[in-house]
């Protein structure tokens, strides 16, 4: 087998560490805004957890019977029930968003960058319209 030519393999090694210069990296800011979003959904989810509770328990406490109450009570526990749903179908999606993300990406990445807050549309004055 014919040995390479000395050269030949300096220049194969400069062309490798020109080509793969690693980028800086940068926050990644989607991944800050969605752990921010589960946090806001996990609180929420107890907070309304705890209110429908504290609800109940006054609920229970006597004063109130017959049909009418039995109806609150059924539409109050559906009620809880779709929102504690949702809230918690958030922090799934959440959390699926989270898999994967990095900490750090590129410059050029579009999670690198924030568009700031939406601009807001002055509304024509009310004659107007």
């Amino acid at each position: 087998m014919p040995s390479p030519q000395p050269g030949a393999a300096l220049q194969i090694g400069t062309a490798l560490q020109i080509g793969t210069a690693p980028q800086p990296g940068v926050p990644n800011r989607y991944l800050h805004a969605v752990e921010a979003a589960l946090a806001a959904a996990a609180a929420g989810r107890q907070a309304v957890s705890d209110a429908f509770d504290v609800l109940f328990i006054e609920a229970t406490a006597g004063g109130w019977q017959g049909r009418a109450a039995d109806d609150w009570w059924r539409q109050a526990a559906d009620q809880r029930a779709a929102t504690l749903g949702h809230l918690e179908a958030c922090v799934t999606e959440c959390r699926g968003l989270l898999a994967g993300q990095s900490e750090l990406v590129g410059l050029d990445d579009p999670r690198a960058r924030h568009p700031g807050p939406a601009q807001a549309v002055p509304l024509a004055p009310a004659g107007r319209r």
